[in-house]
């Protein structure tokens, strides 16, 4: 029995292991190949356009377990009331009812895929340990690419509607209130430190926001609408000397 399975373990060990190893290199290299193609590229928090230069005051909303954070802070008072801004966060999370974010909508998705990753490693290792057949090491390098791509595509085509749709709300918010002086601008911080396929598995891959920004030149307008007409100085058309040496008529 014992040199049973001595035969069997040693089938081609070494050529096994440098199969092994080649396949590892390969599967490691397109994940991460396949993951910088399909990410997409979003708003990063610390490129501001030059009209932030005039801006008093910003509010950061961060999404936080599926909803906007709908805290109305003292920032806010005198720029927008409490029952506009509830408006609005309501909107913003109608957004997220119709195209939620994929990091909330796949985490079952991916403990599946890897759940599958750990049973068929087991298998083939099973199989080639008691028929010999080296082929079965392949057998899983091929279903974690094409797991991995598969997902990668559905969490791109999610990603990509989630974003529009947020963007989209921010857009027709700014149509109305950017006469107010309020803007609405969606970020996404990418998380490109460490290793992808960890990211990946892990689930973090981006943090969204949005930057309420104020500007307050609206509010110097509106205060210079509201001064009474005493308080303006009368600024003759003709000086008062060329007046006086007028003839009567």
């Amino acid at each position: 029995m014992s040199e049973q399975i001595t035969d069997k373990l040693n089938i081609q060990p070494t050529n096994s292991y440098i199969y092994c190893a080649v396949l590892t290199s390969f599967l490691v290299t397109l994940v991460n190949n396949c993951y910088a193609y399909f990410k997409v590229s979003g708003k990063d928090t610390a490129s501001y356009t030059a009209s932030t230069l005039y801006l008093m005051k910003f509010v950061k909303l961060k999404l936080k377990n599926g909803e906007w954070d709908a805290r109305y802070t003292q920032e806010l008072q005198g720029y927008i009331s409490h029952d506009q801004f509830m408006s609005t966060v309501c909107l913003l999370n109608g957004a997220i009812a119709r195209a939620a974010p994929p990091l909330f909508k796949l985490k079952w998705w991916r403990a599946g895929i890897v759940s599958i990753w750990f049973l068929v490693a087991a298998v083939s290792a099973v199989i080639w340990y008691y028929t010999g057949f080296t082929m079965i090491i392949a057998l899983e390098p091929i279903i974690m690419i094409f797991s991995s791509m598969l997902y990668m595509m559905v969490f791109h085509r999610q990603t990509n509607a989630f974003e529009l749709a947020v963007e989209d709300i921010c857009d027709r918010l700014n149509a109305t209130e950017n006469v107010r002086g309020i803007r609405y601008a969606f970020h996404t911080s990418r998380l490109s430190n460490g290793n992808n396929v960890l990211q990946w598995i892990g689930g973090s891959t981006a943090s969204y926001h949005i930057m309420v920004e104020f500007d307050d030149r609206y509010n110097m307008l509106e205060k210079f609408g509201k001064i009474s007409c005493d308080e303006l100085v009368n600024v003759p058309f003709e000086p008062q000397w060329l007046c006086k040496t007028k003839p009567d008529v």
